[in-house]
């Protein structure tokens, strides 16, 4: 299992800004830049359930049912890499890139 670790603040700001292109519901990060899918050329647009109200409900619905899930995992013995998710994408994704080669061989 891996668990992207993030401070409360940090999700919700980086899933309020985050977009979607409406046709292929491809998602754009915070950090994306511009208001056009440069593949599909459609306008981006924020999801309806992105607001911080919605985004809080789902932020305490995992904290309620998964953490402990998590915490249950680990004690049968079982994988959990965590990775803090406050680094940029590219050294979370490199990271997970790294978890699932060496698990993979």
């Amino acid at each position: 299992m891996i668990y992207l670790e993030l401070d409360e603040e940090t999700a919700v700001h980086r899933l309020c800004v985050r977009r979607i292109d409406p046709v292929t519901q491809e998602t754009f990060p915070a950090s994306f830049v511009g208001d056009v899918n440069p593949k599909t050329g459609n306008t981006l647009v924020v999801r309806a359930d992105d607001t911080e109200e919605a985004i809080r409900k789902r932020i305490a619905w995992s904290i309620a049912d998964t953490l402990p899930l998590i915490q249950v995992w680990e004690s049968h013995g079982h994988r959990v890499y965590k990775i803090d998710a406050s680094q940029s994408e590219e050294e979370v994704f490199s990271q997970i890139q790294g978890i699932v080669n060496r698990d993979s061989k």
